[in-house]
């Protein structure tokens, strides 16, 4: 509002180079503002992605571990008959 009111100020007082300048300046500062603001926005989203996508990771990461697991016990139960018949066919072998 103070910048409206200084720009009209300057527009219709008769054009005061120092309030021109004023304006000028606050003009400046708002831009600068609101580059700064967006900046910020910017950076607030990245974050949010990233959170989000560290969440996935890490939802999907306990679900792939779940699978994995699940993956190495059976290949276990595997290797254990494969040891059983390997140990048979040595006592059969040994005669005994």
């Amino acid at each position: 509002m103070r910048l409206i009111k200084e720009k009209d100020n300057a527009a219709f007082g008769g054009g005061n180079e120092q309030l021109q300048e004023k304006v000028g300046e606050m003009e400046d500062e708002l831009y600068e503002v609101r580059t700064q603001l967006e900046d910020e926005q910017e950076r607030a989203n990245a974050l949010q992605a990233e959170v989000e996508s560290l969440k996935s990771q890490a939802a999907h990461g306990g679900a792939s571990a779940a699978g994995q697991m699940q993956a190495l016990q059976m290949e276990l139960e595997d290797m254990r008959e494969a040891k059983e018949k390997a140990e048979a066919m040595l006592a059969r072998a040994m005669g005994g």
